[in-house]
């Protein structure tokens, strides 16, 4: 579901295992798809497939589990704060 500010609703927060208050926007999703869907490679493929889509199922919660999972691994490694929600550009600068 998605809610009156474009952001996903808590049935997404649970399918990708995120927390019940994380603000994704549908919007951010959309560009996902357009990205992967429209870089060089994949055209290639479309143009001599003749197609028009190369992705045709990408399960976005599952994508985003996994982006999250990695990033949780990488603020754990890098911070003794493993709650941290918030970073710096220093605290940017110095993540793996």
């Amino acid at each position: 579901s998605v809610d009156k500010d474009g952001y996903m609703g808590e049935d997404f927060n649970k399918a990708a295992g995120l927390p019940d208050d994380f603000k994704i926007h549908k919007s951010t999703l959309d560009e996902i798809e357009r990205v992967a869907e429209n870089n060089s490679y994949t055209s290639d493929i479309k143009k001599y497939l003749g197609i028009d889509k190369y992705y045709t199922n990408i399960d976005m919660a599952e994508t985003i589990k996994q982006y999250y999972n990695q990033f949780n691994q990488i603020v754990n490694h890098s911070f003794n704060d493993a709650n941290k929600t918030s970073f710096t550009e220093a605290d940017i600068n110095s993540m793996p």
